[in-house]
């Protein structure tokens, strides 16, 4: 997600980016052009998964379409800073 105000202070478990003028980038959930939060499905039995969250801190909005993935929106606005959170999750 981007383009989130940064006086909105946190987001609601509801919340929709429309209505503040975010936009939903695209994931990497196969095949890797779906929009919008899905959470983790590894196969029943296959062991521990790693999920790695990468949150950017940028300096600027951009002028990017809904859909836009990590590479272009790097490059639209200025990175003030990152952080990343991996977990594990096997079923």
């Amino acid at each position: 997600m981007y383009d989130i105000d940064p006086s909105a202070g946190g987001l609601e478990e509801d919340f929709e980016p429309g209505d503040s003028g975010a936009r939903e980038g695209r994931n990497s959930w196969p095949p890797g052009d779906k929009l919008g939060w899905r959470g983790p499905a590894p196969p029943l039995g296959s062991g521990d998964h790693r999920y790695i969250f990468t949150l950017y801190a940028l300096g600027k909005t951009t002028d990017l379409a809904p859909g836009a993935g990590r590479g272009p929106l790097k490059d639209a606005s200025h990175t003030l800073g990152s952080g990343t959170l991996t977990g594990l999750y096997s079923r």
